[in-house]
C-alpha cells in the first residue's frame, strides 16, 4: 500500500555480529536489506528519506530522495562494535534535525539480540512525540546463546609456574537449559585450562578456572566457549603481568638481622 503525505523516513538497520544468523527465510542482514528496499518504495516520491546502519547513525544529515537513499544500502557492512539501541533512541532527535516534514517516522530492522544491542535495556528514554518508530524483528524462532558476560583475574599474586585464578560470568538467554557447555582458557596460543558446565535456560553462573601461566612477562590469552550457530560472542580475550620476580617490603623499629636473612 503506497504511503501517502509527506513524511520524512529513517530505516535504520542493525549491522551488528549477530545479525549473520539466520531463519529459515535466510540470513538476517540480507533480509534487512530487502525489507529495507520495500520499505522505501511504499512511500511516495515527494517523501524524503535516510538509510543508515546502527553503527554509525546519520546524524544531522539533509534528507534525500529514495533513490539516493537507497544507493546506501549498497555500502552496508557488518560490524564487530556497534550502538545499543538506547543509543538510536537517544540520538533519534539528532537524525531528524533535517528532516523536511514535520510528520517523522523511524524504522528498525533487527534480530533484538540481547547480547548486543538490547543489552542495556535498565531504562528507556522518552522519544519526540512527533516521531512514529516501528520495529521490525527479523527471528521467527528463538535462537538459544550463551556467551561471557564478564570476567576478572581473582588472584592477587601472579608468579610463573603457579596457578592463576580466573573468575568469569556466563549467560544463557535462550529459553532451553544448555548442558555440557565447553570453556577454554588460551594462553600465548596454547589450551592453558578447559572446563565445562550446565546453564540453565535464562540464567547465568559464576565459574572459576586455574591455569598456570609458563612464563614471565606481559601474556595475552582469551576464554572460548562452544556456542552454536551465534558464535560471534563466544570469546573474551584478556591479558595478564607476570613479574619475574616479586618485591617484598619490610618494615622495622631497629634493625634485625634474623629478619634481613629471612628476606
Amino acid at each position: 500500500t503506497l504511503l501517502r503525505g509527506n513524511r520524512s523516513v529513517a530505516i535504520v538497520i542493525d549491522n551488528s555480529s549477530s545479525m549473520q544468523a539466520a531463519n529459515e527465510k535466510g540470513g538476517y542482514f540480507q533480509q534487512a536489506l530487502s525489507l529495507s528496499r520495500n520499505i522505501s518504495k511504499a512511500y511516495n516520491k515527494q517523501d524524503d528519506q535516510l538509510i543508515m546502519p546502527l553503527s554509525n547513525p546519520k546524524l544531522n544529515y539533509n534528507f534525500s530522495s529514495q533513490e539516493e537513499a537507497m544507493a546506501e544500502l549498497g555500502r552496508l557492512e557488518i560490524k564487530q562494535n556497534t550502538r545499543s539501541h538506547l543509543d538510536l533512541l537517544s540520538l533519534s532527535t539528532s537524525i531528524f534535525d533535517r528532516a523536511t516534514y514535520g510528520l517523522q517516522e523511524l524504522y528498525f530492522i533487527s534480530d533484538f539480540q540481547k547480547s548486543t544491542i538490547m543489552a542495556l535495556e535498565e531504562s528507556v528514554p522518552q522519544t519526540d512525540s512527533n516521531l512514529l518508530s516501528k520495529y521490525i524483528p527479523l527471528s521467527t524462532r528463538t535462537q538459544k546463546n550463551a556467551y561471557i558476560q564478564n570476567h576478572r583475574i581473582a588472584s592477587s599474586i601472579i608468579e610463573k609456574n603457579k596457578p592463576v585464578d580466573l573468575n568469569l560470568t556466563l549467560v544463557n538467554d535462550g529459553d532451553q537449559e544448555i548442558r555440557g557447555l565447553s570453556i577454554r582458557v588460551m594462553l600465548e596460543g596454547k589450551v592453558a585450562a578447559i572446563s565445562n558446565t550446565n546453564l540453565e535456560a535464562q540464567g547465568q553462573k559464576e565459574l572459576d578456572i586455574s591455569f598456570t601461566p609458563p612464563e614471565a612477562g606481559w601474556l595475552s590469552g582469551y576464554i572460548e566457549i562452544d556456542d552454536t550457530p551465534i558464535d560471534f560472542d563466544n570469546k573474551r580475550y584478556f591479558s595478564l603481568y607476570v613479574p619475574e620476580a616479586e618485591k617484598v617490603l619490610y618494615l622495622e623499629g631497629q634493625s634485625i638481622p634474623n629478619l634481613k636473612i629471612l628476606y
